[in-house]
């Protein structure tokens, strides 16, 4: 015997967006975000901003990676 999905099973990605405070970058963001759409498995979309761009976050964002801090601590760890 079949068993019928009653609902349609949305996969969620992860990506990363370097530079997503950009145009290219928030206009990508705004492309691939399904939040409105499956709000209970959206994907998560993880990027860097562009430190000579002073345009906002979008709002499909989850989590900014800050790589001024990454870059230092890791010319710390290599002069140890």
């Amino acid at each position: 015997m079949k068993k019928f999905k009653t609902k349609k099973e949305v996969k969620q990605y992860r990506i990363f967006l370097s530079t997503m405070n950009s145009i290219a970058g928030q206009a990508i963001v705004e492309t691939i975000r399904n939040d409105y759409i499956n709000d209970e498995n959206p994907h998560i979309i993880y990027g860097t901003l562009d430190p000579e761009s002073n345009a906002e976050v979008p709002s499909g964002a989850k989590e900014v990676i800050n790589v001024r801090a990454l870059s230092y601590s890791l010319r710390l760890n290599r002069s140890l």
